[in-house]
């Protein structure tokens, strides 16, 4: 017999759940409690679990809990000072560390891993529409110039 926690016990409910809580929370907190904050140290602190963590959860519900600001606040004020989106900044810090890993001879799968991406192919993809090269002709082009 099912029972009526069932629902939460499949793959990603339970922290999809836990992440909806988490950021009504804040919203009632933010709304009911004004303080100041410093947007710099906000901002900085959110992309240094950016670049310590981009094998894992970096959506932006996750990066505006870290942040403590409701999502739609968080995603301006982000775009306004970085003058792009935080998932496009995501996006950039994973292309540049698999540009580094390229150059220490990691393994394309290995870098995909480590830049969070589910395999070696969507990496190779995403690296081919992000620089226009494959990792394969990346590498070989960017050895022409050490």
């Amino acid at each position: 017999a099912a029972s009526k926690d069932d629902f939460l016990q499949k793959p990603g409910e339970l922290a999809s759940a836990r992440n909806k809580i988490t950021s009504l929370i804040l919203t009632i907190l933010n709304d009911i409690t004004p303080f100041e904050k410093d947007e710099n140290e906000i901002l900085e602190k959110v992309i240094a679990y950016m670049q310590e963590n981009l094998n894992s959860d970096l959506s932006i519900e996750r990066l505006s809990n870290i942040a403590l600001l409701n999502r739609t606040y968080f995603c301006e004020l982000f775009t306004k000072k970085f003058n792009m989106s935080p998932h496009k900044y995501v996006n950039e810090l994973k292309m540049l560390k698999g540009k580094m890993l390229l150059r220490a001879n990691y393994k394309i799968a290995e870098i995909a891993e480590e830049t969070g991406f589910s395999d070696a192919k969507i990496f190779s993809r995403a690296f081919k529409n992000h620089t226009g090269y494959s990792p394969q002709e990346y590498k070989r082009i960017d050895a022409k110039f050490e």
